[in-house]
């Protein structure tokens, strides 16, 4: 039997940290499909494991997007309004 998307997700964030776009590519699903499973997985896992998530940073000033809920990136930096925003990375860690 096939795993389900969401499962694959799963054990691609226990071994190893991805972005939103790298967890896209792997599965050949658009953006949006993996942001909703990555809310579900987030609730579904717990209390075992959580998603860790390492903040985007801006690559001009440095600012971290430290407190963002969204798995997103984000569009620009808010301090220095450049656009060049590294893609946050998350990994399943036991809790």
């Amino acid at each position: 039997m096939e795993q389900s998307r969401r499962g694959q997700i799963i054990d691609m964030l226990k071994q190893d940290p991805l972005t939103l776009k790298g967890l896209a590519k792997l599965l050949e699903v658009p953006l949006k499909v993996v942001e909703d499973d990555l809310r579900h997985i987030e609730k579904s896992v717990a209390p075992a494991f959580k998603l860790r998530q390492m903040p985007p940073e801006c690559e001009q000033c440095g600012f971290v997007f430290r407190h963002r809920t969204r798995y997103t990136r984000p569009s620009r930096c808010p301090k220095c309004k450049s656009e060049h925003i590294s893609d946050g990375t998350m990994q399943l860690v036991a809790d």
